[in-house]
């Protein structure tokens, strides 16, 4: 997170020993930093994360959970909307909504078939937070 960002949300930026990317199939690295991480909930220094996908932050809940790190009550989860709510605990997720994508997306594609020079343009479609646990 930008410091910009961290600045207008005043919140402190973590400790530089505190991971901020996962790689994604990589079982060493996700342990490894997993480590890391339960050494800064435990000390106090994060109390709360962001994971990108599901993929990534199902196997982190276990490798956590497993070092004793209780979730929600040590370090509360936030995750992309696809399997969130079938972890154990479920956890709180960024749902997009996936028929408006989808819709707009099959929009977009005709449009640009119709007129293949049309300028490029930015939609915005605003996800919901499906808080749990």
């Amino acid at each position: 997170m930008s410091c910009s960002v961290l600045a207008a949300l005043k919140l402190e930026p973590c400790p530089p020993q505190v991971p901020s990317m996962l790689t994604e199939n990589d079982p060493a690295d996700l342990d490894d930093k997993c480590g890391l991480l339960v050494n800064a909930v435990k000390s106090g220094q994060v109390d709360a994360i962001l994971v990108h996908n599901d993929s990534i932050a199902l196997p982190l809940l276990s490798r956590l959970r497993a070092a004793g790190v209780r979730i929600p009550v040590d370090l509360a989860v936030v995750t992309y909307d696809e399997l969130a709510a079938l972890a154990d605990p479920p956890l709180t997720g960024v749902a997009p909504p996936r028929r408006a994508v989808g819709a707009e997306a099959v929009e977009l594609l005709v449009r640009r078939l119709q007129d293949p020079g049309r300028p490029a343009h930015h939609l915005r479609l605003q996800p919901a937070l499906n808080v749990r646990d």
